[in-house]
């Protein structure tokens, strides 16, 4: 179970139960874009306007409205057709992955190659792959809400009750190693999709609009239609030709051209995000994306590189700065003492993440492993229990056995790491923390986040009889650094000329999320 399936095994059981993916009904699709084209009301008025010329001779008259009602039509299919090809490339690069253990060894594969019997590494907001059985978990919690519809997490564990995990639910809280016991269209949520036959779709606002206005104008003609019709047989012109003039008046005032001049005017809008590389898969949905007021982004991968590096380290005996840059360790550190070594040691091993010939995990974890392997001190001890990390308490500490003896090691935002010490680590000894020493860590922590650094401190202490976090001593700071993508700038620059705002919604401390921001070009104190 340790080592998880053999690569024959694997071969076996794809044979078997096929690949991890939902069988979705083919469809003509080119056959069903260019039948919507013709859904809109204000076309269903033309459609019906074309006839009524032809059948009142008006032939001129009757294939000009079919012209445009065709012209029309094209012009919204190959634009919809040419954009759902491009989503349906775009699909086949968009792999998402799974972390399994395979052959002995942690490594990340399409989650459409897993296969029951695998062994699945899950962490906090991963989404579950496939129907699971668990076999370890620390403090899990899981939003099943796209099955029962509760909001409340449920809580998981390993006994026979609540051990299970289904597809397309997402881990709120902790950690689990997980076996594979369903997959594609045998999980659960497999089933549900097999049995949904109707999908309701929603329309955009112009759509609505199109429809309400043709509506209201369908109404309007015909209003006017039975007006005549009653003048006409108030001064005694016929029935026959009355009908001819009311229905002829009334289709004179159908408005022809709109239908074909919005169209246009959303096929250029279409064209002029096509060559800024954006894909529109309904045209109405460009007049959606005008109205947009508000950008709220996340900050961590998206407007930086989301490639930490720990910069600088700080203890009790002073800085250490630490060269290189992303995940390689060829750049060696010198350490000047045993605290930096303990720092060092509690960031490697109160860490979930997994350095060697694959890289993965949390970016802030791996680059306390590659800070390890600088410094040539890396020891790897063996886990015995967690606390999991939480945005709530933004901290998490983990139980190690280190030879005869048991620590507990614990790294979090340096707020939380501090409330928890009564102790601080200098040269070597475990003395008691003061009003200074809180004073000048949280002087260098500020320090270090007005510098858009990420700041997180480590602690520890021996194990006695409970595993806790509290009377922890304290060792010290790691600054880190995630980069921003270097074309963020120009892009909320264009933003605020279009009258957009920019917002980072961030749980980083506030302080590094507003450095940040002045990097890229948010000035305002509230951003």
């Amino acid at each position: 179970m340790q080592k998880g399936l053999t690569n024959s095994q694997v071969k076996t059981l794809q044979l078997k139960y096929g690949f991890n993916e939902i069988p979705s009904p083919k469809e003509f699709r080119a056959f069903k874009i260019f039948l919507s084209q013709f859904t809109s009301f204000l076309i269903l008025i033309l459609i019906a306007a074309g006839s009524i010329s032809i059948f009142l001779g008006e032939t001129l008259d009757g294939i000009a409205i079919f012209a445009i009602v065709v012209i029309n039509s094209l012009i919204g299919f190959f634009q919809e057709y040419k954009a759902e090809n491009a989503v349906q490339a775009l699909k086949k690069l968009v792999i998402q992955e799974a972390i399994v253990i395979r052959n002995g060894e942690e490594q990340s594969i399409p989650i459409r190659q897993l296969v029951p019997g695998d062994l699945v590494i899950l962490g906090e907001g991963d989404k579950i792959p496939a129907d699971l059985e668990i076999i370890e978990a620390f403090s899990l919690k899981v939003d099943e809400a796209v099955l029962t519809g509760e909001s409340t997490p449920s809580e998981k564990s390993t006994t026979k009750e609540n051990n299970l995990l289904y597809k397309g639910t997402i881990i709120v809280t902790g950690r689990a190693t997980a076996k594979v016991i369903g997959t594609g269209a045998n999980t659960e949520f497999g089933k549900i999709v097999s049995l949904i036959s109707k999908q309701t779709k929603t329309r955009s606002p112009l759509t609505i609009q199109l429809d309400n206005l043709g509506k209201k104008v369908g109404l309007v003609i015909l209003g006017l239609i039975v007006i005549l019709f009653i003048l006409g047989q108030i001064r005694d012109i016929s029935l026959i030709r009355m009908l001819m003039i009311s229905v002829s008046l009334g289709v004179s005032a159908i408005p022809e051209g709109m239908p074909i001049i919005v169209t246009l005017t959303l096929a250029i809008g279409v064209s002029i995000l096509a060559r800024k590389n954006a894909i529109v898969r309904k045209m109405n949905s460009v007049e959606t994306l005008g109205a947009t007021t508000y950008i709220c982004s996340d900050k961590t991968g998206t407007l930086t590189l989301n490639e930490m590096t720990v910069k600088k380290i700080w203890t009790s005996t002073g800085e250490l700065e630490i060269p290189g840059q992303g995940y390689s360790w060829k750049d060696k550190v010198k350490l000047n003492n045993k605290d930096q070594e303990k720092l060092i040691q509690v960031g490697e091993n109160c860490n979930n993440s997994f350095v060697g010939k694959n890289i993965l995990g949390d970016p802030t974890e791996i680059a306390l492993k590659i800070l390890a392997r600088k410094s040539g001190t890396s020891k790897d001890y063996k886990k015995i229990d967690e606390i999991v990390f939480t945005s709530d308490r933004k901290m998490m500490s983990t139980l190690h056995s280190i030879g005869t003896k048991k620590e507990i090691f614990a790294k979090g935002a340096f707020e939380e790491i501090l409330a928890r010490c009564t102790h601080i680590l200098k040269n070597g000894k475990a003395i008691k923390l003061t009003s200074k020493d809180k004073k000048e860590i949280e002087t260098n922590a500020l320090n270090y986040a007005e510098q858009a650094l990420r700041v997180l401190a480590m602690a520890y202490k021996p194990y006695t009889n409970n595993f806790n976090e509290e009377d922890l001593i304290f060792v010290g700071l790691c600054a880190m650094i995630d980069p921003p993508r270097k074309s963020v700038r120009a892009s909320i620059e264009a933003a605020h000329q279009a009258g957009i705002q920019v917002r980072i919604i961030t749980g980083d401390n506030a302080i590094t999320a507003k450095a940040i921001g002045a990097q890229i070009g948010l000035k305002s104190a509230n951003t």
